[in-house]
């Protein structure tokens, strides 16, 4: 493994990992919850916070994948460097998207969720 750990260091930015913002409990509320992007119960994606207020992204039944806040309720996924999903709120509700590096998956909070 070390000989791997050498070359990735000659690679500029292999070791560079973004910053994450701190996310205030209220907003971990709000982002928390259930959103559709279809009609079956597969077409789900659960978003859920763990000890340290950290999000997580996942598909119900499925183990979460932790989520790096970038500021602004941008997030990157763990491993997945390129990918952004981005919430947003209007009067209708939340919503998220799923940028990889074009929207990929729009998706809605359910009601009481």
């Amino acid at each position: 493994a070390q000989p791997v750990v050498d070359y990735l260091k000659t690679i500029e930015g292999a070791d560079e990992w973004p910053t994450e913002k701190p996310l205030a409990p209220e907003d971990v509320k709000k982002l928390s919850g259930t959103y559709s992007f279809g009609l079956t119960v597969y077409s789900r994606i659960e978003m859920t916070a763990n000890a340290n207020n950290q999000m997580q992204f996942g598909r119900p039944g499925r183990f979460p994948r932790g989520l790096t806040h970038l500021g602004s309720y941008e997030f990157v996924p763990v491993g997945a460097e390129r990918v952004r999903i981005r919430f947003s709120e209007t009067a209708a509700g939340m919503s998220l998207t799923v940028h990889d590096p074009d929207v990929v998956l729009t998706a809605k909070k359910g009601a009481g969720t």
